[in-house]
């Protein structure tokens, strides 16, 4: 079965009324455990503090601060921005001194393997949004490096679960984001999820 993928844009105003919204955490809540899934979207109960996931959120602005077109990383400014992400995403100091500790490392080795690297930086955290059927996607791609005639979209992973290489392509996130593309790029496309804590 074959179903089309839309711009938001191509879609009239009275019909986008009916449009479900959905985002690739939604999906991949869903898929995990249906229960969370309700509770969290459907009754729409408050979150506690989820300090692996707050730790995700700080180095990824941290990344995000410090990766810029054509130029070199300062672990310097590296380190600042962690300090300061750190107090604004935690400021009742709940992370704990180990997973702090855990995210010093990943901006560490990061930096270790990318400091004589010149990033070909398009954009970050670029929006999309696109229609398949009924449901409108929304999402964010963390990085689009253009270097040539190819695009490269990068998805950072602060976790430990790593889709495999011959798995890539089957990611979901990777397919939302690729297809969310198509209204931005119109160039070869490559697709990558680095994964922090291994550093590829």
């Amino acid at each position: 079965m074959t179903v089309a993928i839309k711009n938001i844009k191509d879609i009239p105003d009275f019909e986008k009324l009916s449009l479900v919204d959905f985002s690739y955490s939604r999906i991949d809540t869903y898929d995990m455990c249906p229960s969370k899934y309700f509770y969290s979207y459907v009754q729409k109960e408050p979150q506690g503090f989820n300090a692996a996931a707050t730790l995700g959120n700080i180095v990824h602005d941290v990344l995000e601060d410090c990766i810029d077109k054509d130029t070199l990383l300062s672990i310097s400014k590296m380190k600042d921005v962690y300090q300061n992400k750190i107090q604004d995403y935690d400021p009742h100091s709940q992370l704990g001194q180990d997973l702090i500790n855990v995210g010093n490392q990943l901006i560490e080795e990061f930096y270790e393997i990318n400091q004589d690297t010149k990033f070909d930086v398009f954009d970050k955290e670029m929006k999309f949004s696109f229609i398949i059927g009924q449901y409108i996607i929304n999402g964010y791609i963390d990085r689009v490096d253009i270097k040539d005639s190819s695009v490269h979209i990068i998805d950072y992973k602060t976790g430990k679960r790593e889709v495999a290489a011959k798995d890539v392509h089957k990611n979901l996130q990777l397919r939302n984001i690729c297809s969310g593309s198509l209204s931005h790029i119109s160039r070869k496309r490559n697709n990558s999820i680095f994964v922090l804590s291994k550093n590829k």
